[in-house]
């Protein structure tokens, strides 16, 4: 049996809420072999409504700062291009996915479009990269922050561009592949 492909994806919304508008998509495709074959950045036009004034002030500069209505994707383009990127069984990675596939799976619903193929359990990669300190006898005390559990595994989150939907879906996919390489035990 083959492995399933892999998706690193990460959204960027106008809140927490399952109704904050999602406004910024990252995915990274990965083949069976761990390879990258397929990259997605893409800004989706929304109704921004009075969403912005409920952000932290640094959400609100990031928003108004990078969100260009002019050159965003409508969400039914950016739902196909996604689409593209998802055969049955692929299987979600991401920090805390459950919270980018809610909203997905919520968008592509109003849309009108059919659901992802996606596997119906993505996988946490922080908690993985938790896992794997763990496995190594470094035992991180709660509460375990990304940002900590990243650095302790020698991954530097300033290498990447955080908050941004495919500079935190890049993230993903070196944590992982830091977490998943292979090491002996001293």
């Amino acid at each position: 049996m083959k492995n399933p492909p892999l998706l690193f994806l990460d959204v960027e919304t106008l809140g927490l809420d399952i109704a904050a508008p999602v406004w910024e998509l990252g995915a990274i495709q990965v083949d069976t072999d761990g390879r990258a074959v397929g990259e997605l950045d893409i800004t989706i036009a929304h109704d921004p409504g009075n969403w912005v004034a409920t952000l932290p002030p640094s959400f609100q500069d990031n928003y108004e700062n990078r969100y260009h209505p002019d050159g965003a994707a409508s969400p039914i383009l950016a739902m196909r291009k996604l689409a593209i990127m998802v055969e049955p069984g692929t299987i979600v990675m991401g920090s805390n996915p459950s919270f980018d596939t809610a909203r997905i799976e919520r968008l592509v619903a109003q849309l009108g479009l059919p659901d992802p193929l996606w596997h119906y359990h993505p996988m946490d990669i922080p908690t993985l990269a938790h896992g794997w300190l763990c496995g190594k006898g470094i035992f991180p005390a709660p509460p375990w922050k990304s940002d900590f559990i990243s650095q302790a595994c020698g991954v530097d989150v300033r290498d990447f561009d955080r908050h941004t939907a495919f500079g935190d879906a890049q993230w993903c996919l070196a944590l992982y592949r830091k977490a998943t390489e292979t090491w002996t035990r001293s």
